[in-house]
């Protein structure tokens, strides 16, 4: 409660308009609830183990696909691209990350020594590796469970229909 009582007051002095600043709170608010089941000692160090687990499993694969080329860097180094490629991955892009997934890979390697046509080569199989395997898996199941391309094609046109047919009013957030 102290701390939704905060975050009111900084945006009640910081936000002016009601609107931008009701908009804000509830945000704040729905991501202070998502935060809830952090609450847990507990539950905090099984996100923590998890998290490091992960990102350790990742690079390790960064560190395996390193060994087809000519050049060695750190796991250290490695760990840092891993947190740098998948932050800029959050950046908008094209489909599968293409360009934010690379530049800063191959800026990374440059950094540490690596030649930029290595550094690129790796990041482009690199990519590779980390995107075809979870991609195919997909589309396995999919297939497997019996969905269809066109089903994608169906289910896009019935949001489209049903987008239509909601009033200009309700869209634009007015009652």
């Amino acid at each position: 409660e102290f701390t939704r009582k905060l975050y009111t007051r900084l945006a009640a002095i910081f936000i002016p308009l009601e609107n931008p600043r009701e908009t804000l709170l509830g945000i704040a608010d729905r991501f202070m609830d998502g935060l809830a089941s952090l609450r847990s000692p507990a539950d905090m160090l099984m996100v923590l183990v998890t998290s490091i687990a992960i990102w350790l499993t990742e690079t390790g694969k960064y560190w395996f696909v390193m060994h087809a080329f000519d050049f060695e860097v750190s796991f250290f180094v490695l760990m840092l691209m891993t947190a740098v490629v998948n932050l800029a991955t959050t950046l908008p892009s094209s489909p599968g990350y293409i360009g934010t997934f690379h530049e800063p890979g191959i800026e990374i390697l440059k950094a540490f020594g690596v030649p930029e046509n290595i550094a690129g080569a790796y990041t482009v199989v690199l990519h590779a590796a980390l995107w075809l395997p979870i991609t195919l898996l997909g589309i396995f199941y999919m297939f497997r469970q019996g969905v269809r391309w066109r089903d994608f094609r169906q289910a896009t046109q019935a949001v489209t229909d049903s987008a239509e047919s909601i009033p200009a009013e309700v869209v634009a957030g007015r009652p």
